[in-house]
């Protein structure tokens, strides 16, 4: 019966600690750029943001078709644990042009707005981007860091931010926890 709640969403189960009544859904909609910090505070929830590392890497065949950069080229690697109301929710991982961004990895992004980071010191705004949402199963590692058991469905989302002139200064993956989230979307008529 437990587990049949904890598959509802109506519980959720933290490894170690024991077995809770599942918070509202955090609710996201799929169309509009608002990042997790303002969500958050729009719907009165704490969202703190745990840095796990961010480091200076060479840019991989992936991230070069995706980021539209030359192999070589230097990113900045930033991986977050996002915790929502004091739960684990998200796995970030955030490949960002660290060419274009000089010194981006001197923030604590645990206290600082990556987004603002990007707007204030380095005057630019993402406009635009492209993102996908699909489910995928939990590693053990992944599952320990996010407090579920290994081989949980999880929301998987990826993309790419753009800024006004079409440039990709963003490429992201995570995995948001599924019992913890709603995602919408407004459709209109083609007309």
């Amino acid at each position: 019966a437990i587990r049949k709640l904890i598959v509802e969403g109506k519980l959720y189960s933290h490894v170690g600690s024991g077995t809770y009544v599942s918070p509202p859904k955090f609710k996201r909609n799929l169309q509009d750029l608002e990042t997790h910090s303002e969500a958050a505070r729009r719907e009165g929830r704490n969202l703190e943001t745990q840095v796990l590392y961010g480091e200076i890497i060479e840019c991989t065949k992936q991230l070069s078709r995706k980021m539209k950069l030359r192999l070589g080229h230097k990113i900045f690697a930033l991986q977050r644990l996002r915790v929502l109301d004091g739960v684990p929710a998200v796995l970030e991982l955030t490949y960002l042009d660290a060419e274009r961004c000089a010194g981006i990895e001197k923030k604590d992004y645990g206290e600082s707005s990556l987004y603002d980071t990007l707007r204030q010191d380095y005057g630019l705004t993402l406009t635009c981007g492209r993102e996908s949402v699909g489910l995928t199963y939990t590693t053990e590692q992944e599952g320990e860091l996010l407090g579920i058991p290994e081989d949980t469905a999880v929301f998987f989302i990826s993309g790419v931010m753009l800024t006004e002139d079409g440039s990709c200064v963003e490429s992201f993956k995570s995995l948001n926890r599924a019992v913890l989230f709603s995602f919408r979307s407004e459709l209109v008529s083609g007309d």
